[in-house]
């Protein structure tokens, strides 16, 4: 092995190999199966860092140096596609907001959620692809804690809603191919909160095409908006596809996910980007006793006037 990897040629075309791999996966170009892959740079990160110590063993500087440069680089990129406090924030004195998104698909039971919300007891419920059947689950479990409430009942995936204990000043829906958006206006004690709640598919290199008009369509109703503002929903893609980085960069809206918790596997797909004048104080992956993953949490606050 050390007397192939020491000719020039072959470690030319490792170099080479490194290099392109790293930057395709940072500077991602849109084809399909590339972007595909990308859902797992956790995993690259970890490959470039593993050859990086092969490397080391059989004295190869500049394959190590160069491999290890990669993994630095996709770790930044990384860190940044995520939330950028190394820390979460203490709590303030501030108005807090707790949001539980779920999506049914992920529940096999309806005892499930049950669970969920005396533990957690959140201020609103999001939940995607409601059903007829959920509807009618939910209506009755959470009318007497959640009277407020908008509601997109479908039968495929593209039903959802949103409950809330706390008043809802607007509630309103607006469509981007035939898929519903939420958006409801929370009451507080300082600035109106603003809940979008979406579902973003791509089945399709067509479809994923369809990606970047919602992303737009979203991002236009955003930036229309003033007060403060959390987008959440199931997005299915990474929080570093480049369409939700892009998404992120148009509506300066900050992400909730400090890191990933899955190793093996692709890594969740559902999210919360909130605006500026918010400050994510906790951020958690729902799980079941299986490490089924339900959905997720976030818990936010006003940041201090002081």
């Amino acid at each position: 092995m050390k007397k192939l990897l020491s000719n020039k040629w072959v470690e030319m075309f490792l170099l080479v190999c490194l290099i392109v791999g790293a930057t395709l996966t940072i500077y991602t170009p849109e084809i399909p199966f590339i972007q595909n892959g990308v859902r797992y740079a956790h995993l690259i990160l970890f490959s470039f860092l593993l050859v990086g110590l092969i490397f080391m063993m059989y004295d190869r500087s500049r394959l190590m140096f160069v491999s290890l440069g990669c993994c630095a680089a996709l770790s930044l990129f990384l860190k940044n596609a995520s939330n950028d406090r190394l820390t979460l924030p203490q709590a303030n004195a501030e108005s807090k907001i707790s949001i539980i998104h779920l999506n049914t698909s992920n529940l096999n039971r309806f005892d499930l959620i049950d669970s969920m919300l005396v533990q957690y007891d959140p201020d609103i419920i999001s939940v995607q692809e409601l059903t007829p059947d959920w509807n009618a689950y939910l209506s009755e479990k959470l009318i007497e804690k959640y009277p407020f409430y908008n509601t997109q009942v479908r039968i495929d995936f593209n039903g959802m809603g949103m409950y809330s204990k706390l008043a809802m000043m607007t509630s309103d829906t607006f469509l981007f191919d035939e898929k519903p958006n939420l958006v409801c206006q929370i009451k507080t004690d300082q600035l109106n909160l603003n809940i979008f709640s979406s579902y973003v598919l791509s089945l399709s290199e067509k479809e994923r095409e369809n990606i970047k008009g919602h992303f737009n369509k979203i991002a236009d109703r955003v930036q229309s908006i003033d007060d403060a503002v959390i987008s959440l929903g199931e997005f299915n893609m990474v929080y570093w596809d480049s369409e939700i980085i892009n998404f992120r960069r148009n509506t300066a809206l900050k992400n909730s996910r400090s890191y990933t918790s899955e190793i093996i596997t692709a890594p969740s797909s559902d999210h919360m980007f909130y605006s500026d004048q918010l400050e994510c104080i906790q951020f958690m992956d729902l799980t079941d006793d299986n490490n089924n993953h339900l959905g997720i949490l976030g818990r936010f606050q006003f940041k201090s006037s002081i």
